[in-house]
């Protein structure tokens, strides 16, 4: 699949090399924000993998989703509840896909302890968490919409339903 890369920053050089190393995609363009009109114009592009600051993400996917690409947006996808709403209807009504996640889920530790977790542990009756490495964020940014999510994605994946 030919996809384009939006975000140049730190975790757009981290989504680059998840990319360049998949048989499955071919990455035939990376945008910013003086480029990124050229990528809703760009018809060979199938699918957005969106690295930008969260407060960017809804217009950008909205206008991916609208340009009839399929979108993954790094995490968080959009802070407001009526803005991922009208993702997910654009998304269905273009029958194009609305992605977003935890990008270390697909790491090999993490896979690792999901496999064996049960086998090797036993029920589990609490969890406790911390992170603590806060990384890198953008102005307007909270801690716990970037970072929380994280913890909250690891439990989904482990755990899910």
């Amino acid at each position: 699949m030919k996809v384009a890369l939006v975000g140049t920053g730190y975790w757009g050089s981290i989504v680059r090399k998840y990319i360049s190393s998949s048989d499955f995609f071919e990455l035939v363009g990376i945008y910013n924000s003086k480029n990124i009109g050229d990528l809703f114009l760009n018809h060979s592009v199938e699918a957005v993998f969106v690295c930008t600051p969260a407060d960017t993400h809804f217009e950008i996917c909205k206008k991916s989703l609208e340009n009839g690409k399929h979108v993954f947006c790094e995490k968080i996808i959009v802070k407001k509840m009526s803005e991922f709403d009208k993702l997910v209807g654009l998304s269905q009504r273009n029958d194009k896909e609305l992605y977003t996640d935890y990008t270390y889920i697909y790491s090999p530790s993490i896979r690792f302890i999901q496999k064996n977790l049960k086998k090797k542990i036993g029920d589990i009756n609490y969890i406790i968490s911390e992170i603590s490495q806060f990384g890198r964020f953008y102005k307007n940014e909270n801690a716990y919409e970037i970072v929380g999510v994280h913890i909250l994605a690891v439990l989904w994946f482990m755990y899910g339903t």
